[in-house]
């Protein structure tokens, strides 16, 4: 398989409104050829491949996102765990602070997990420091996520991205849909990012069991390495 070829060909299909099933299909293709080739450069190719999938998720935002009583606690903190699990190769390391008690919403946990993703991918990639500083916290009745980092972030860069198809679009369009917000601040030494949804009572629905830290990890076509490789 020629995949620089393949590369090509499935960005070029990759646009708002594209049939991303079928985006989906052929790039998946392209994963299990890189998989079971012995080419010496299936590291890079894995690279481009994981880049083509976030594009894919970040623009394939659901009109009816499913309803289910989430835990936001308990996903933050194994999805930050995996996160500095695979990131310590690099040096860089994540701090994870929440409240003592756990925080529930209803939401669909496929956005909240993409959003919270994106964020850590978007502080470590612009982080100039050994150290990225997450916390959940509730705030009235929204829970917050807050993400901290040494370096700067240029105001035209953030609106520039908003305006884009990546990640801080994405996190803006979750934050949007329920009625949270987004905010980000930097002064030239640190960045600081947050973005916040309502806690709503979701008892009558049914809760989400959260993906355990083997899940997360030991799937190495997951959510986890999408957004870091």
């Amino acid at each position: 398989m020629n995949f620089c070829h393949e590369f090509e060909q499935i960005n070029r299909m990759i646009f708002p409104d594209a049939d991303f099933p079928c985006v989906r299909e052929k790039l998946q293709a392209v994963f299990d050829e890189i998989i079971l080739s012995d080419c010496t450069c299936k590291e890079n190719l894995l690279k481009s491949a994981f880049f083509l999938l976030r594009k894919i998720n970040n623009l394939d935002f659901p009109e009816k996102p499913c309803k289910y009583k989430c835990n936001l606690t308990q996903l933050a903190e194994n999805l930050v765990f995996c996160c500095d699990a695979v990131l310590c190769e690099s040096e860089k390391r994540l701090i994870f602070l929440a409240d003592s008690d756990d925080i529930f919403t209803l939401a669909d946990p496929k956005l909240i997990t993409r959003a919270i993703l994106n964020a850590v991918s978007n502080s470590v990639k612009h982080s100039h420091g050994d150290y990225v500083g997450i916390c959940l916290e509730r705030i009235g009745d929204r829970a917050v996520f807050s993400f901290e980092s040494s370096g700067d972030f240029p105001i035209d860069n953030y609106f520039h991205s908003l305006n884009g198809r990546g990640g801080l679009n994405f996190i803006s369009k979750t934050a949007k849909f329920y009625n949270g917000c987004m905010l980000m601040n930097s002064d030239g030494e640190k960045t600081s990012f947050l973005f916040s949804i309502p806690i709503v009572n979701a008892d009558d629905f049914p809760e989400y069991r959260t993906p355990d830290i083997d899940e997360l990890l030991f799937d190495r076509l997951g959510v986890i390495y999408e957004a870091l490789y």
